[in-house]
């Protein structure tokens, strides 16, 4: 009798902390959108155009410009382009049907993202993903608080459908500071820096990514924004 006893204090004390370690999570990724500008302002933005340059590690006279357009509600348009080379890649997603161009031997290859990988990719298709998260009501889960470069950081789970996403978010000043997308075979890892303020609004103007396979990294690329610009006027058109 006392055995069960005890095991049901565990049992309790195991729930307790869970939801504890839940509740804290909710609060942390909270404070960070208010930190960004807060609920209200993030859905203030109706179109948002980003011009961001691309370097590759240990690939020299290689600059990729990226232009991202979004536009509500879940419009989504970026072009890649390469100096000398022109544009490598395209992709646009109208709500419904997205697709990907890609320029192969001077020959433009055109393919449909459908399912699995279409659903993947859309998170990436808003301009604020974690807003997103918090709006489909995605548990949240705290399992640490470690340092990093000498900063007590959050370390915050989300249990996606086939990977497994965590979130550090800086303990003083609230931002993310860096995401890891952990796959079966893969780990990719996006740092984010140089915050700055476009129209009341938060972002990172500088990202770093790096990609893992067996332990071995096997790309690293540079971003940074050039330019930002908030609820410009943008057809529909551009999203077909």
């Amino acid at each position: 009798m006392r055995k069960i006893f005890y095991l049901l204090l565990i049992m309790s004390c195991t729930i307790i902390s869970a939801q504890q370690s839940n509740m804290e999570a909710k609060n942390i990724v909270s404070d960070y959108i208010e930190r960004l500008g807060g609920e209200k302002k993030l859905k203030k933005i109706k179109t948002l155009k980003k011009i961001i340059n691309t370097t590759i590690e240990n690939v020299p006279d290689f600059n990729m410009l990226n232009e991202v357009i979004y536009k509500e509600p879940n419009l989504y348009s970026s072009e890649v382009t390469i100096d000398k080379i022109g544009q490598i890649e395209l992709v646009k997603y109208d709500g419904q049907n997205c697709f990907i161009i890609r320029n192969h031997n001077n020959e433009k290859i055109k393919k449909p993202i459908e399912g699995a990988l279409l659903e993947e990719k859309k998170r990436d298709f808003a301009p604020f993903p974690i807003l997103n998260l918090i709006n489909q009501d995605t548990k949240f889960e705290l399992i640490d608080i470690i340092e990093i470069d000498n900063k007590p950081t959050y370390k915050i789970k989300v249990k996606d459908t086939n990977k497994t996403l965590v979130f550090f978010f800086d303990k003083e000043n609230k931002l993310l500071i860096k995401k890891k997308i952990i796959d079966i075979k893969t780990i990719k890892t996006t740092k984010y820096f140089d915050y700055k303020k476009v129209k009341g609004v938060m972002f990172p103007f500088k990202t770093i990514s790096i990609t893992e396979m067996n332990n071995k990294i096997i790309q690293q690329t540079t971003s940074e924004t050039q330019e930002i610009i908030i609820n410009l006027n943008i057809s529909t058109n551009d999203f077909q």
